[in-house]
């Protein structure tokens, strides 16, 4: 099935090994590296379910993927939120599933320092996002760490913004067409 990009929101209600943990709602924010500047609107965009217990998602605004997806095992606050400088990082595979896609496999990137999980193709992040949109649970298996099963809240103020913002989820906007402008 084509992944269909469309803007809105999310918090997560996320279930691992039978133990069920919630975010509250998502946070929007930017994220750049220390002494970095953000070269447009939208560098460094992000928005995140918060769970201090774990997991928790992220999602971003990426030039190279479009919407880049981070799951935090562990949990993550924005509190704690930082760019780091990764020392090592392997893959996992990770076969993803939602109520109106079929299961996908395919590795993402993995911190194991961290316990975080970061999507490396753009169809991963699209379709978590499509997931949130639509309110679809996502069952993700995951080598050698188990199985997830989130469950996506109702969209919010927080998440339309980062929707609306971010490139890759934007409505396209129509060129104006000079001539038709001088007629008016």
């Amino acid at each position: 099935m084509k992944n269909t990009v469309k803007a809105i929101a999310v918090a997560a209600v996320l279930t691992t090994s039978g133990q069920i943990a919630n975010a509250s709602e998502w946070k929007i924010g930017t994220l750049l590296a220390e002494g970095a500047e953000a070269n447009t609107p939208t560098d460094g965009l992000y928005i995140l379910a918060e769970n201090e217990e774990g997991p928790a998602i992220m999602l971003g605004c990426s030039a190279r993927l479009g919407i880049q997806a981070k799951l935090f095992l562990d949990g993550m606050t924005t509190e704690n939120l930082a760019l780091n400088k990764i020392k090592r990082a392997s893959t996992r595979q990770i076969e993803i599933d939602t109520e109106s896609t079929e299961a996908r496999k395919f590795p993402w990137a993995y911190i194991r320092t961290k316990r975080e999980l970061v999507s490396v193709r753009p169809w991963q992040g699209k379709r978590i996002f499509n997931a949130a949109v639509r309110g679809e649970l996502i069952s993700m298996s995951i080598a050698r760490i188990g199985d997830i099963e989130i469950t996506l809240p109702e969209l919010n103020d927080a998440f339309t913004e980062f929707a609306s913002s971010c490139e890759a989820t934007a409505p396209k906007s129509k060129p104006v067409d000079s001539e038709a402008s001088d007629e008016a």
